[in-house]
């Protein structure tokens, strides 16, 4: 059985520090498969990341101690360096936020996390109707409410991901939600 989950979002809006909490119940084998091609991108290219570092390091290692044929061994590893460097310049970082931007938007509407026009529109009739009444209790309510919609509405925007929400906590709720069912006990996994 799916687990429910609530994730909380920090981000920063105009300077301050600011958070979204969303439910996830359900994660699609779509969504599983896609969460695999990202992180196989993002094994790859910290592979040849961690490659270019080793070959950096060992150049300067070669020139402190200057072994026997150590110009030769450089030139060498400069030139795998400029094969490394060729194969990161070909990474395909679009297809790859494309893919990411696919997988927050499916995982966020599998779970019913953006508001619909008849959500706005109760919320909207009841806060009409809390205003005549003049009854301020209730209208701070609906004003809350609708002001968590608009704040949910956020989440589908590139410029909220891209803008607002650090790298790191990105890649954690993606990590939290496409894990939700796996529960670790000792060293095994279980679903």
């Amino acid at each position: 059985m799916s687990k429910k989950i609530t994730c909380v979002i920090p981000y920063r809006e105009d300077g301050r520090d600011k958070s979204i909490s969303v439910d996830i119940d359900f994660i699609s084998k779509y969504c599983y498969d896609l969460y695999a091609e990202l992180m196989i991108g993002v094994q790859k290219i910290t592979a040849i990341y961690d490659e270019y570092k080793i070959l950096e390091n060992e150049v300067e290692e070669l020139r402190k101690t200057r072994p026997d044929n150590y110009t030769e061994e450089i030139n060498k590893k400069i030139q795998r360096g400029k094969e490394i460097d060729e194969l990161g310049k070909n990474f395909d970082l679009k297809g790859y936020e494309e893919k990411r931007w696919r997988l927050l938007q499916k995982i966020l509407l599998d779970n019913k996390v953006k508001p619909n026009q008849e959500e706005y529109d109760v919320i909207k009739k009841e806060l009409t109707e809390a205003i005549k009444l003049k009854n301020d209790i209730q209208k701070k309510q609906k004003e809350n409410v609708l002001k968590s919609l608009e704040e949910r509405e956020k989440l589908f925007t590139i410029a909220f991901w891209e803008e607002m929400v650090e790298r790191e906590q990105l890649m954690d709720f993606l990590g939290k939600v496409i894990n939700k069912d796996i529960e670790i006990i000792g060293s095994k996994k279980k679903m």
